[in-house]
């Protein structure tokens, strides 16, 4: 709705800003999917390009790492991509951290309607044991809103 005697055009609100993260637990090519170049106008890489339409609208993050964990490769390493921390061997009490997409959500998601949304392209198990002793619910999503609660992925 406009106030009256205001302009339509002094009413139009920015697009919501986002953010996409993309998790694939196999690996990727990171050569195929990081710029050669840095800052604004960084050069779209050829796995990029259907994304090129967004390009200045994109901000691409490279390098990040986090601690390394020799038990429950694939539990540890869903749960640390964006939390950092390494899971608790248990099948029942959870604890990993609040992950990045939280955070963010947090700040932006005063502006959305739905302030997160996790997709998954698999079904995933939620209960048991599924990699030596971790929960099934630390390698069936990346995304926590706190320390002990999983967000569960649409598929």
């Amino acid at each position: 709705m406009v106030p009256a005697l205001s302009s339509a055009s002094a009413q139009v609100a920015q697009p919501a800003k986002r953010l996409g993260v993309v998790y694939v637990p196999n690996g990727m090519a990171m050569k195929s999917w990081t710029p050669a170049t840095e800052g604004a106008g960084f050069e779209i890489t050829r796995i990029m390009e259907p994304m090129a339409a967004y390009h200045d609208r994109m901000l691409v993050i490279t390098g990040l790492d986090g601690p390394r964990s020799n038990a429950g490769v694939h539990a540890s390493a869903s749960t640390r991509f964006l939390t950092g921390a390494i899971p608790a061997r248990t099948e029942s009490d959870l604890q990993a951290s609040v992950s990045l997409d939280q955070m963010v959500a947090r700040q932006l998601g005063r502006e959305t309607q739905l302030s997160s949304l996790e997709l998954a392209l698999d079904q995933n198990d939620v209960f048991g044991s599924c990699d030596i002793g971790f929960s099934c619910q630390y390698t069936s999503t990346i995304a926590w809103r706190d320390a002990y609660t999983p967000l569960p992925m649409e598929t």
